[in-house]
């Protein structure tokens, strides 16, 4: 659940701590939270939104979730792109939204180095 807290200004009420020392040992034990949640008598839902308002308050940092497994292989559309001086020469959405863009045109080789550190990154 990615519970590390950030350094906040305010002081953090009794029942902020005790939510924050649940999700730090859900988290160190290794647990799936609803095996936590039997363990302790509490309801995965409580825990859930406890984690929720936390991150909303900047108390816990945002949800470490895990993440699917990386596809290795992504559709890729190419097209012909004539790019004037100071225009874009390429540009790469990621499924996650992000965009990398650039005036410098890009070999193929170029184009391959850059998807393969991409993927790297991720």
């Amino acid at each position: 659940m990615g519970q590390k807290t950030r350094p906040a200004a305010q002081t953090l009420t009794t029942r902020q701590r005790e939510w924050l020392r649940h999700l730090h040992a859900i988290e160190r034990s290794g647990k799936r939270v609803k095996d936590y949640a039997a363990e302790q008598g509490l309801p995965v839902q409580a825990l859930y939104q406890a984690a929720k308002r936390l991150r909303k308050q900047g108390l816990l940092s945002p949800s470490g979730r895990r993440r699917a497994k990386p596809k290795r292989f992504v559709k890729v559309a190419l097209a012909p792109v004539s790019a004037g001086a100071g225009e874009i020469a390429w540009r790469v959405r990621l499924a996650n939204g992000a965009i990398f863009e650039s005036t410098t045109p890009l070999s193929c080789e170029g184009a391959i180095d850059l998807i393969e550190r991409m993927g790297q990154a991720g």
